[in-house]
Order: structure tokens, then C-alpha cells, then sequence
């Protein structure tokens, strides 16, 4: 079995998306999304003992427009959502 990371996943956790800027919120929505911060360290324990072959990049790229539209989706729905 092969393994990867992306290295965005071993520098950032889903805290930025509690952020109460939404424009630095949503710059950070990408797929699959950060996760907690547990995750993280875990992510870095794969790549030290092995586990995790390589590192690697998804690059998907939104436009800052096409994120903001999660602003316009009722209220608090998209804050409850938006970490998973």
C-alpha cells in the first residue's frame, strides 16, 4: 500500500474555519478539507515512521469568489458544515 500527504494537511488544522473572518475562512476551503489538529500530528507520525511515503500537492484551484458564495447559505448552516 502507498501512502501520501498533502503538505497543506501537516502546516494547517480545521481551526481556520472557525475563524470570524469569513474572507479568511473561506480561503482555506479546499477538498479533502483540513482536519483537527489530532489528524495533523498523526500525519506527521506517518511520514516519520514510514507509513506515509511522500508528500504531495491537490492542486484545485477556486476562485475567492466561487468560496465566497458559502457565505450566502443560511445562517449558521454553513458555519455548522463546513469543517467536514
Amino acid at each position: 500500500m502507498y501512502g501520501e500527504v498533502l503538505t497543506g494537511h501537516l502546516l494547517v488544522d480545521d481551526s481556520v474555519y472557525l475563524n470570524p473572518d469569513f474572507a479568511y475562512a473561506a480561503a482555506h476551503v479546499m477538498s479533502p478539507p483540513f482536519r483537527s489538529k489530532g489528524n495533523k500530528e498523526a500525519l506527521w507520525r506517518g511520514l516519520q515512521s514510514g507509513d506515509l511515503q511522500t508528500t504531495a500537492t491537490d492542486h484545485c484551484c477556486f476562485l475567492a469568489e466561487q468560496k465566497a458564495m458559502g457565505e450566502r447559505v443560511i445562517s449558521g448552516k454553513f458555519r455548522r458544515y463546513r469543517r467536514y
